[in-house]
């Protein structure tokens, strides 16, 4: 029953956890795309970071994200308190399927229609940062029986489940 629900939370964990922000961006609905947009702190850093004159809703082209990403490669940015510094665009493939993912199906209401997932690397790995690369999806199936992107956070705090 799950499966399509899977292959979804699984291509918007590569687009997070490789900050691909155009792909993230097709991936949420209507008010995510809005939210990502106009409340993006993260973005908001990148691009104080990278003193870039490219605004947030730029980064959403992938033409143009492509070329920001191949010059700003090795961009790396604070998170969290501040003492913490991340590489802002990792590669995917280097995690070699050492990750875990969890899928809360025992909370899966079916009038709701929606499914938590929590997706994080098992290991340390190539100077990564994993508290930063851990996620709580929440997907939402709608009345087509489509899954999409509801909500996704570094904690349980604020996702509801």
């Amino acid at each position: 029953m799950f499966n399509e629900a899977d292959k979804v939370a699984m291509d918007y964990y590569r687009a997070y956890f490789e900050n691909d922000f155009p792909e993230m961006y097709k991936m949420l609905s209507p008010k995510g795309q809005d939210s990502f947009l106009n409340e993006n702190g993260y973005l908001e850093d990148i691009i104080d970071e990278s003193n870039t004159s490219m605004g947030i809703e730029e980064f959403v082209n992938p033409e143009k994200f492509k070329e920001f990403r191949e010059e700003h490669k090795d961009l790396e940015v604070e998170f969290g308190t501040g003492e913490e510094i991340e590489k802002v665009f990792k590669d995917f493939n280097k995690l070699k399927e050492e990750y875990e993912i969890r899928r809360y199906d025992e909370y899966f209401d079916k009038e709701k229609g929606e499914l938590t997932y929590y997706i994080t690397p098992v290991s340390d790995y190539d100077g990564y940062t994993a508290f930063g690369d851990s996620a709580f999806i929440v997907m939402k199936q709608n009345p087509e029986g489509e899954w999409k992107l509801k909500n996704i956070g570094t904690t349980i705090f604020g996702i509801n489940v």
